[in-house]
């Protein structure tokens, strides 16, 4: 007889980490429901991440949406052989007696106060597991033990390695000044000075033109970002001969990746601003076969790969 998969009642409060853990725990054979975004996993409650193709059980789903994570019901915790907490230490808390015959695991994510580890270590006598982010937080006064030390993770198939083929660094951060001392950003600040470099997430207007606003999660997978130094080269090739034409497109070709036939088409709408050549360009893109976001320099416009929803863009910056 096969073995049961271990259900796992997992409690979020980062819907990108909650996007990668729950995707993890099913492909390992774990049977997880999710009281976060994803309760019901096909239409999350955030778009920062997709949906997940799952059968949903309707009476979890009913369940989770009649109780509040500091506040949850024994009839919601009863199906499940462990409860996975992150972060939050008043959801152990308040929800201890009710769960502390499961498996109660609770998962920090590297942000941790000498008052979580107080908060925590009665229900940690008690049998409380505990999954370390980072082994740095072994150094917090009272630091109360861990069962493991287990870092995020990204999965290869969605991002694939590091090619080499650029000298680009691209961090992904919501309010990385404001927030420098959680986020180490000085540390990133002094690692990368020099370098071409850029950020994405919410709330980072503190980084001027090294910030390019909110990236939907197929330009982070599909995409790269070109950074100021490709723009500015692009600019500045002037098209008045045939010399200057080939110059660009070579450019386009080694740098930015784009076939002479597709830069061809696109040509008009770099050196032109009008009307008539930017609605040539809306079928141009029509014509690709793949799913490319482009940023035209000198019209400082975007649109997707099917030429819908010319939208403005500022600081200007292309994804290919």
């Amino acid at each position: 007889m096969s073995k049961k998969p271990l259900k796992l009642l997992y409690l979020s409060c980062h819907s990108v980490l909650e996007y990668d853990e729950i995707k993890l725990f099913k492909e390992i054979g774990i049977d997880v429901f999710s009281h976060g975004v994803y309760r019901d996993p096909n239409s999350p409650g955030d778009n920062k991440r997709p949906g997940i193709k799952w059968d949903v059980d309707q009476n979890l789903l009913d369940l989770s949406n009649k109780c509040e994570k500091e506040n949850l019901t024994r009839e919601m915790i009863e199906p499940f052989d462990a409860v996975m907490v992150m972060h939050v230490p008043d959801w152990v808390i308040n929800n201890w007696e009710i769960m502390k015959d499961k498996i109660v695991i609770w998962r920090s994510i590297g942000q941790n106060t000498i008052d979580y580890e107080r908060i925590l270590e009665q229900a940690r006598r008690e049998g409380l597991k505990i999954i370390r982010y980072s082994p740095r937080e072994r150094t917090i006064p009272g630091f109360i033990g861990e069962d493991a030390m287990i870092r995020f993770y990204k999965d290869p198939d969605d991002f694939g390695p590091y090619t080499g083929e650029k000298n680009q660094v691209f961090n992904i951060s919501q309010s990385f000044k404001q927030r420098a001392s959680l986020l180490n950003y000085e540390v990133w600040d002094e690692a990368t000075k020099g370098l071409s470099r850029k950020v994405a997430g919410s709330e980072n207007e503190p980084l001027g033109d090294e910030w390019i606003g909110c990236v939907d999660y197929k330009t982070l997978k599909d995409g790269q970002v070109i950074v100021p130094e490709a723009y500015e080269a692009v600019d500045k090739i002037e098209i008045k001969n045939q010399a200057n034409y080939d110059q660009l497109t070579a450019f386009c070709k080694t740098e930015l990746g784009l076939t002479q036939a597709q830069f061809a088409k696109l040509l008009p709408a770099m050196v032109q601003r009008d009307q008539a050549v930017l609605n040539e360009f809306q079928k141009s893109v029509t014509n690709f076969n793949d799913q490319r976001y482009l940023l035209l320099n000198t019209s400082i416009l975007i649109c997707d790969y099917q030429g819908r929803g010319l939208v403005g863009w500022d600081p200007p910056c292309l994804f290919l």
